[in-house]
Formats: structure tokens, C-alpha cells, sequence
């Protein structure tokens, strides 16, 4: 079964009610791994020039799935409507519009994209299809290739979203089961009941499963943040996982007897409290190093006529490193985090035509140059007149090299 892709903006806000699709509202998938990195840039660029920051990133998210988890599906590259499609496409009028002289509808389409919507309805309608005895589409992307899948169902997309995995630059997958639940032992002196710890391949994936759960600014401020740093840790330590705890604390009233609670109408909602990051080889080891810092949260005084109750939720970025062999790469194209010690990180696009281009996350700043692969190292010259080499072969993770700074 191939694979289906997603692009996506980490750190970024999700998809709008605004959004025009071609097959109507609903989760879009392309099958192809280049068309949902392109998706996943525009969508990462579009945020950051509305933000005037560039603080989203993009990704792919990827997974196989068929009829079977989709349910029934309409498609309209292959079978019965894959051919009824293909004849409707090469039609060349249009109802109520004089017909363009040579041009199709497939023409049509592909020249200007909000016309897919209302032939799509059209052809549905001269087919007799009831659009709500399917909960999935698929048909053709004309304006930038291969197939695209229509999840309109939203249980079987967040069923479906729930086993992807992904990667933050286009580089080879990383190997590795999908996500996957942990129950977790309490600890002493903690609740009996055992927490459930969400445990993700990547960090992109789990920027993108949590970015529409959080409440407040706060919260997807910290989240952008803790992110980025994780990112940055195990660029440096990839053998090691990130362990992240989410808290939010909600303002009961103080009343034992419940008879305050009873006569009042209004009750505080839940607080951002904080995102606390701890890392470790394994969820284990984080999990005990979290137990032993400890975290103070502010109490209120015990005349107080409210109490603070707190709730937290823990998820397990798993080692970058350990079970996969690293990955050699032929080029280097696709987004890549690079680290210079002391102190300096910066997102890295290296494109085909061999340009490259850095970015500051942290002040936006940015700088163009050429990448060039040698027998031995790939050659940076930046437009600064700086310079760096990297040992070759490339690898996605770890990859190692020099830098020369000019003044």
C-alpha cells in the first residue's frame, strides 16, 4: 500500500475555514512526498509573512492507510468514475458560459484551480452520487502533480492522523514505529492510578498533534519554544528523548461540603501553568529526573475561599538515534537545523539548483549562498564571504563540519 503525505507548519497555525479545496472541506493528502513538502512551505511561509517572524517551519507527515481505515471512498483516477472523471475532464463547454475556444475542463482546472470545486459538484451531480455516503476522495492535483486524498470525515481523520509519523526536513524518513501509547508507573507518594505518556517519532509530529489542543497565547508560545529546543538538543545529543510535561491548573472553589458550589454559577476555567522539558536515553530515565527536580506550582493561602488543582500531561519525543543505522544521504537538499557551538542555531534550505540559504529563528536575519559536493566535503560559500565544509557522507542526523567566519 503506498504511502500517503501531509505538509504541514510546526510552530505554525493549522488549516483555515478560509481555505478553498478542490474536493470540498475536509484533511488533504497528496501521494506524493515532494507535492506535500511544497504544501508545507507554502503554508510555513505564508504564516511567518503574516507573523512578520519566521518562527513555523515546514514538515512532512507521512503513513499508509487505505479503504479499509478510510471507509468508502470515491475515486476519480481509477475504476467506474476514474473513467466517467477522465471523460467529464476532456469536455470541453461549460454550462452557462460560452464555451473557450480549444480548452477542456482538465484545461480549465489547471489554469485556474477554484473552477475543480464547482466541476467537481457538477460531475457529482450528473452521476447521481450522494456526497454523504462517502467519507473519502480521491482525484487528480493538477497544478502540481500525482493524487490527492479528500478526508471529509473528521473521526477518520484524526483516526488516520493518529498513526502518521514524520520529519522536519525533507530528508529520508526516520525508521521507527508510528506513535504509540505508554502507561507509565506512578511514583511514590503520587496518585495510584497510572498516567498514559503519548509517545511520538519526531518532534514535528507532535508540534502538529498538540498546536490546536493548547489553550491560550501562553501555552503555543511555550510550545513554539520548547520545540525549538528540543530540536537544538538532540541535533547536539541525538541518543537522547525528550520528556514533555504540559500543566494547567484550574481555580475550585474551597468547599468541602459542596454548598458554595452548588449556589454559584460562574467557575474558573483552566490556566496555562507550564511546559517543562527533561531529557533522557529513555522515557525511564526522563521521567525519574523530572521526579527529582520536583515542580513548585503557587498555592493560594488556606483561608482562602478556593483551592488550585492541577493537571498534567506528559509525551516522549523518542532518541533521534539508537535502533536505525544513520541514513547516508546523495544530496543535501531539504531544511536542515544546524548548530556552530558556542551558542549559535540556524535553519538551513538547500535548494537543487544549488543555492542555500540561512536563517536566524531567533531575529529572522537571513543569507544566501552555494553549496557545492566535493569527494571529500560539500563546500559552502557564503555571500559574506564566509565558508564552510561538511564532511562527507552527509547524514540527516549528526552530520559534522568547519566553519570559517570572515569580519
Amino acid at each position: 500500500m503506498p504511502p500517503w503525505y501531509r505538509g504541514i507548519a510546526v510552530g505554525g497555525s493549522g488549516p483555515s475555514p478560509a481555505d478553498v479545496h478542490d474536493l470540498g472541506p475536509g484533511v488533504y493528502f497528496s501521494d506524493r512526498g515532494d507535492v506535500a513538502g511544497q504544501y508545507g512551505k507554502f503554508r510555513s511561509e505564508k504564516f511567518n509573512d503574516a507573523n512578520e517572524r519566521t518562527t513555523a517551519m515546514p514538515a512532512v507527515l507521512y503513513g499508509e492507510f487505505g479503504e479499509t481505515e478510510l471507509g468508502r471512498t470515491l475515486d476519480l483516477t481509477q475504476g467506474r468514475y476514474g473513467q466517467a472523471w477522465r471523460d467529464f475532464e476532456q469536455e470541453g463547454s461549460i454550462e452557462g458560459v460560452a464555451p473557450l475556444p480549444g480548452w477542456t475542463k482538465k484545461d480549465i482546472m489547471t489554469k485556474n484551480p477554484p473552477k475543480y470545486g464547482e466541476f467537481f459538484r457538477e460531475f457529482l451531480t450528473r452521476q447521481g452520487i450522494n456526497i454523504n455516503e462517502y467519507s473519502a476522495y480521491i482525484g487528480p492535483e493538477y497544478i502540481r502533480g500525482g493524487r490527492q486524498l479528500c478526508i471529509r470525515n473528521q473521526a477518520v481523520a484524526d483516526r488516520v492522523s493518529a498513526k502518521l509519523v514524520g520529519r522536519s526536513i525533507y530528508a529520508p524518513a526516520p525508521i521507527g514505529a508510528p506513535p504509540e501509547v505508554i502507561t507509565v508507573t506512578p511514583g511514590r507518594g503520587q496518585a495510584n492510578a497510572a498516567a498514559v505518556l503519548g509517545a511520538f517519532q519526531v518532534v514535528a509530529f507532535f508540534v502538529n498533534y498538540i498546536n490546536d489542543k493548547l489553550q491560550g497565547q501562553r501555552a503555543q508560545q511555550a510550545l513554539k519554544q520548547a520545540a525549538f529546543e528540543i530540536a537544538a538538543w538532540q541535533t547536539t545529543t541525538p541518543s537522547d528523548g525528550a520528556l514533555i510535561s504540559i500543566s494547567y491548573g484550574r481555580k475550585e472553589l474551597n468547599d468541602p461540603t459542596g454548598v458554595v458550589r452548588r449556589s454559584s454559577f460562574v467557575q474558573a476555567g483552566d490556566t496555562f501553568y507550564g511546559m517543562q522539558v527533561d531529557y533522557g536515553p529513555t522515557y525511564e530515565q526522563a521521567l525519574n529526573h523530572k521526579r527529582q527536580i520536583g515542580t513548585m506550582w503557587p498555592e493560594l493561602p488556606e483561608e482562602s475561599p478556593y483551592k488550585l488543582e492541577y493537571r498534567t500531561s506528559l509525551y516522549w519525543i523518542k532518541p533521534r538515534l539508537g535502533s536505525a543505522p544513520l541514513t547516508e544521504l546523495k544530496s543535501p537538499v531539504g531544511w536542515w537545523f544546524v548548530r556552530v557551538k558556542p551558542s549559535f542555531s540556524w535553519y538551513y534550505q538547500f535548494s537543487a539548483d544549488g543555492t542555500v540559504t540561512w536563517t536566524d529563528p531567533g531575529n529572522s536575519r537571513t543569507g544566501k549562498g552555494r553549496w557545492k559536493m566535493g569527494t571529500v566535503y560539500m563546500d559552502i560559500e557564503w555571500e559574506s564571504k564566509s565558508s564552510e565544509k561538511w564532511t562527507l557522507p552527509l547524514h540527516p542526523v549528526g552530520q559534522a563540519g568547519n566553519c570559517l567566519w570572515t569580519n
